[in-house]
């Protein structure tokens, strides 16, 4: 996994380059081993920037990078996965997930920090066109239909493209030994957007 320097950012944007890429992690030795297919794809960051979540596509699992120490564990699901994971979002302690070719958003409660997560329930609707970024506005997800599959098969997309608007959903109930875990790791994630307090 590669990042460019920070201090190099606003050089590069001032001229035509694309700056300097530096190597931040490398999974070699790692749990995220590999495999064929879609590998590391979604990327999201705690909104301290103490770690990152990353999900492997092919295998549907998500793995945990402390940005410290540059360790990567494997967040513990319970034995679930979230195939064709493609955007990510934190917000606060919870993860969504966009699985663009089930056309899913998955809301995840993470705890532990990032360690572990509580898969709950997830939405779907004909607005989900194979959705991959996703945003937060407000009390709505913003998800960015690319109609990737279209184009695999050789057919032409819905045009206009567009982004749906869909309901935030709510993070999956958690036994009640954990809400310890919750409470502490409730200011680990992503704070809420700008606009959020102007769309009420």
């Amino acid at each position: 996994m590669d990042r460019r320097p920070s201090g190099d950012t606003a050089t590069a944007l001032g001229r035509d380059s694309v700056g300097k890429i530096e190597e931040s992690v490398r999974f070699t030795g790692t749990p995220f081993a590999y495999q064929a297919g879609f590998n590391a794809n979604g990327i999201a960051a705690a909104k301290d920037g103490r770690y990152l979540i990353i999900v492997q596509s092919g295998t549907g699992k998500l793995f945990r990078v402390d940005v410290r120490t540059k360790e990567v564990s494997e967040v513990d699901l319970g034995g679930q996965t979230v195939t064709n994971g493609d955007g990510l979002l934190i917000e606060r302690n919870r993860l969504y997930v966009a699985r663009n070719m089930q056309e899913l958003i998955v809301p995840i409660r993470l705890m532990e920090k990032g360690r572990r997560g509580v898969v709950g329930t997830a939405i779907t609707g004909p607005q989900l066109k194979y959705p991959t970024t996703i945003a937060l506005a407000g009390n709505r997800l913003l998800a960015v239909n690319s109609q990737f599959d279209k184009r695999s098969a050789m057919q032409p997309p819905e045009l206009p493209f567009d982004v749906a608007s869909i309901a935030v959903p709510k993070a999956p109930e958690v036994d009640r030994g954990d809400r310890g875990d919750t409470r502490r790791d409730r200011g680990d994630g992503r704070g809420r957007a700008r606009g959020r307090r102007g769309s009420r």
